[in-house]
């Protein structure tokens, strides 16, 4: 074959294989460079505070809230169709994340949760509280597990469906008597991991309700519920990031809907801006 021929051939290549300049990714099967968003808050320092994980809600979703309440300078980094994270992952997973105190990589969602506890003083003041904080922290991940669920009630007489439309509904009762009195705070006087990981659980739960055009809470009438999330998200800095590039979209598996990744609503134009050649 002539130089000429096959310069063209590569180029043809070239053409069919890669992603268009400036193109947004549909979904997370998608092949896109990983995209790294800074977050730079008035007076704060970047104390080399990094947040490795996929373009989703997922398992990084209360790591970026906890982060963005507290209102730390730090860059969440987004991967798409790639496993180049292995190379730095201590177990070959996400999320992990990273600052300027630590030798090495964190991983483990739970592990990193419970670092910035401590660290920002969101852990609780004593051993009770603490051991309240974990169990309220479990819960809300039980919420969140079912929250595709939503859509296995019947709308007019509001009972569920199916048996794990049940757990939800028993998980949401028994969220509801851990804050009896509709407080702001579900341990103690002052925001806790729990407040941030029952945020995202009941958030992720309505956002599927949203979806399938059923406000579940308020069907089942958990209006102390529905408010702990409205007052939770007029928080300053949360109201923020939820209307940032930095808060990334459902997809459609997350709300139960398919198998795919696939974004429910388009992502922000940075995300093809902002990208960060392999």
């Amino acid at each position: 074959m002539s130089p000429h021929r096959t310069l063209l051939l590569l180029l043809s290549l070239t053409a069919v294989w890669s992603p268009a300049l400036g193109s947004k990714p549909k979904g997370l099967s998608d092949s896109h460079p990983r995209v790294r968003l800074t977050h730079r808050p008035a007076g704060q320092e970047h104390k080399g505070r990094e947040l490795h994980y996929f373009a989703l809600q997922g398992l990084g979703e209360p790591i970026r809230m906890m982060l963005e309440y507290v209102g730390v300078a730090y860059d969440s980094v987004m991967y798409f169709n790639t496993k180049e994270y292995k190379a730095i992952a201590p177990f070959g997973q996400m999320p992990l994340y990273k600052d300027e105190t630590l030798e090495s990589y964190l991983a483990q969602s739970g592990t990193i949760l419970r670092h910035l506890a401590r660290e920002t003083g969101m852990a609780g003041n004593s051993v009770h509280e603490m051991a309240r904080v974990d169990m309220i922290s479990e819960c809300a991940k039980d919420i969140l597990q079912k929250r595709s669920n939503v859509k296995e009630f019947n709308p007019s007489n509001k009972e569920p469906l199916t048996k794990d439309a049940e757990k939800l509904q028993m998980f949401l009762e028994k969220a509801a008597a851990l804050n009896p009195e509709s407080k702001k705070y579900f341990v103690g006087e002052k925001a806790t991991l729990a407040d941030i990981m029952m945020l995202h659980a009941l958030d992720s739960v309505q956002q599927v309700a949203k979806i399938n055009d059923f406000d579940l809470l308020k069907a089942l009438d958990f209006s102390g519920l529905s408010a702990f999330v409205t007052t939770w998200k007029a928080e300053p800095t949360l109201a923020v990031y939820y209307e940032s590039d930095r808060r990334v979209p459902m997809t459609e598996k997350e709300a139960g809907m398919n198998d795919k990744y696939t974004y429910l609503s388009e992502l922000p134009d940075s995300y093809a801006e902002h990208k960060e050649e392999l």
